[in-house]
């Protein structure tokens, strides 16, 4: 399934309205669609704002909505309605070799990228773009 930008924000619009003024990092996570850590994580960097109250985290919507509006997590807020397997898919537009495909996703062992990407490809989601065992061996997007 993909859903553009506008989908997606109307999406987290809607998930929005149906808190209050403040919301929990389990909340903004629900409302963000994402992890509760990537939420963490954000606040960590400086990303997101929010003030602790009683040992409790708080994030205000405006401070969601003004994070949203530096479009910091547009590709990641479209990627994530999506599987792995969709997003590997969106990456091999462009060719691309299975150690590239590996790091970018950050898959720790070669023999799991290999069973997902022969699984594409049996699926007819991906395609060689050489001889199935040649060294220079990339892989491209058929179909989303």
């Amino acid at each position: 399934m993909i859903l553009y930008k506008e989908d997606c924000e109307t999406q987290i619009l809607c998930r929005l309205s149906e808190y209050g003024d403040m919301l929990r990092i389990p909340d903004a996570a629900y409302v963000l669609g994402v992890a509760k850590e990537c939420v963490r994580r954000r606040i960590v960097k400086g990303l997101i704002k929010s003030v602790i109250i009683n040992r409790t985290c708080y994030i205000a919507k405006d401070w969601i909505i003004e994070f949203l509006n530096n479009g910091h997590t547009v590709k990641e807020r479209a990627w994530n309605f999506q599987t792995k397997r969709d997003k590997i898919v969106m990456y091999c537009q462009e060719p691309h070799s299975r150690q590239e495909i590996q790091e970018y996703f950050g898959y720790s062992t070669k023999e799991y990228m290999r069973k997902v990407l022969t699984g594409l490809i049996s699926e007819g989601r991906l395609a060689y773009t050489e001889k199935p065992h040649h060294r220079n061996q990339k892989y491209i997007a058929l179909r989303l």
